[in-house]
């Protein structure tokens, strides 16, 4: 491994061919730990790369074991494999929005049929908690970042009748707590204490839901 002196604000590191090479060896490590901290070292570039311009990995190397992260049992609490995968899109979706090179992949390697399936059962269980509408809330941001600019994985998704089933009950729910507001606001000044106000705590799923709308409705220029 390098000695302190490569590590430094310029990046030395991700220039460092003998180290990156080094690293890229933890993405087929058995530890899911190591295979994190490789993929957040490929990933660095990419998301900085505004403010610090460094060597950036082909994504055929890297994202594929990205992707293989969201099936991980024991995945360590500083990595998020939707916060990754969103924010990858969302730069591509900035720099070549009409061939995101991430979104292709996602289409052609057929995952993203698999994220669907998914999303669909974490959709229908029967009862959620704060923990399932995080992650519902994170499944809908990654599928409204992934259809901002492809047609043809925005029709996927609208052939889902089910999930436009749940998107209506989602902006439903957010008419819902404006409704509660209005009727019960007297007693909100006083007390809550008796009051039903279930949906103040999925409005992070809600505002999900509208971002994941708003792309629907986005037209290709």
């Amino acid at each position: 491994i390098p000695g302190q002196e490569t590590i430094s604000k310029n990046g030395e590191l991700w220039r460092d061919g003998n180290f990156t090479l080094f690293i890229s060896s933890f993405l087929k490590s058995n530890n899911v730990d190591l295979k994190c901290c490789a993929l957040i070292f490929f990933l660095y570039p990419y998301i900085s790369q505004k403010t610090l311009s460094l060597p950036q990995q082909p994504l055929k190397q890297w994202l594929p074991y990205l992707v293989e992260s969201f099936n991980y049992d024991d995945i360590p609490w500083w990595f998020d494999p939707f916060d990754a995968l969103t924010a990858l899109i969302d730069l591509h979706n900035e720099t070549t929005p009409i061939n995101n090179p991430v979104t292709e992949y996602l289409f052609r390697t057929n995952v993203l049929h698999g994220l669907v399936t998914l999303f669909a059962k974490c959709l229908c269980l029967k009862y959620h908690n704060r923990g399932s509408n995080k992650t519902v809330a994170k499944f809908i941001k990654l599928f409204g970042s992934i259809t901002s600019y492809d047609e043809k994985c925005r029709a996927l998704l609208l052939e889902d009748k089910a999930l436009l089933q749940h998107l209506e009950c989602g902006l439903e729910t957010h008419l819902e707590l404006l409704n509660s507001f209005l009727r019960y606001i007297p007693d909100i000044r006083s007390s809550t204490e008796n009051e039903d106000l279930s949906p103040l705590h999925t409005s992070d799923v809600t505002l999900s839901w509208l971002f994941l709308l708003k792309s629907f409705s986005r037209r290709m220029s």
